[in-house]
C-alpha cells in the first residue's frame, strides 16, 4: 500500500513552530489578534503578506537565522532605507559594520533574497573581494531559491506573478548570475556576482550589496575601501545611513 506524503506536514508543523516562537517573544496580545496571525501563518498568501510587512518574518522563515537585536536592526534599518530609495528615486546608502561571526554575510543573502521574491524585476549586484567568494554567496542564494519553502510559498500562485523561478531557455543560472521569470526587458541579470574590478561597466542595478569590510567601491576612478569611501566617512555606530 502506498505511503501517504509528510510533505505538508512537516511544512505546517514547521510553521507551527515558528508561531509558537512568535508569540513567545511577542507581548501579550487580544486573542483576536493571535487568531488573525495564525490564519496568516496557515496560507502561502498570508506568509508572502507577513514577509513583505516585515524582513525578520522573512529571515527566520526562508533563511532559517535566528532573531537577534543586532540582525533585527540590520534588516529592518536596509528595510526602511530600500524603500525609502524606490519611493524617491534618490540613491540610498547603508553601512554595516561588526565583528566576524555576526551575519553580516547572511544578513546580506536574507537582503537580496527577500528584494527577489517580492519584486522579480529586480537586479542585484552582490561584489566580493574576488569572483570566487562573490560566487559562493550566490550559490547559497540558489539554494535557498530551491528550498521547499520558498518553493511552496513563492512558485505557486502563478495568476499573482508568483510562478515558477525559471519558465523559459532565457531564464539561465550560471556561477556568477541568475535570472528569473520576469516582466522586465532588461540584459542585466536578476542578482550578478562579481569580484572587486569585475567587469560591470554599464550594467544597471536597484541593489548593489559590498561584501566584507575592504570590499572596494570606484570613486573618480579608483577602486578604494568601501568604509574609505566619502559616502560612509563620519560614521562611528554599526550602522551607517546615508
Amino acid at each position: 500500500m502506498a505511503r501517504k506524503s509528510t510533505r505538508g506536514r512537516k511544512s505546517h508543523n514547521h510553521h507551527q513552530r515558528l508561531a509558537d516562537q512568535r508569540r513567545a517573544h511577542t507581548p501579550s496580545a487580544p486573542a483576536d489578534q493571535g487568531d488573525a496571525l495564525q490564519e496568516l501563518l496557515e496560507t502561502p498568501a498570508g506568509r508572502r503578506a507577513l514577509s513583505r510587512a516585515s524582513p525578520v518574518f522573512f529571515d527566520t522563515t526562508y533563511c532559517g537565522m535566528r532573531a537577534a537585536p543586532h540582525r533585527t536592526r540590520w534588516l529592518d534599518t536596509i528595510d526602511r532605507v530600500w524603500q525609502e530609495a524606490r519611493t524617491t528615486g534618490r540613491k540610498r546608502k547603508v553601512l554595516f559594520l561588526a565583528p566576524r561571526y555576526h551575519g553580516k554575510s547572511e544578513a546580506g543573502i536574507s537582503i537580496a533574497l527577500r528584494a527577489i521574491c517580492l519584486d522579480r524585476n529586480v537586479r542585484i549586484l552582490w561584489i566580493s573581494e574576488a569572483l570566487d567568494p562573490a560566487a559562493k554567496r550566490l550559490r547559497r542564494l540558489k539554494t535557498l531559491l530551491r528550498s521547499e519553502l520558498v518553493l511552496q510559498d513563492w512558485c505557486t500562485a502563478p495568476d499573482e506573478g508568483f510562478g515558477p523561478w525559471r519558465d523559459s531557455d532565457e531564464d539561465k543560472w550560471t556561477s556568477d548570475q541568475i535570472y528569473v521569470a520576469r516582466d522586465l526587458q532588461s540584459i542585466d541579470p536578476t542578482m550578478c556576482a562579481v569580484g572587486a574590478g569585475g567587469a560591470v561597466t554599464g550594467g544597471h542595478f536597484d541593489l548593489i550589496i559590498c561584501h566584507e569590510r575592504g570590499t572596494p567601491m570606484l570613486h573618480d576612478g579608483e577602486w578604494i575601501p568601501v568604509e574609505q569611501h566619502p559616502s560612509f566617512q563620519g560614521y562611528r555606530n554599526s550602522t551607517g545611513v546615508e
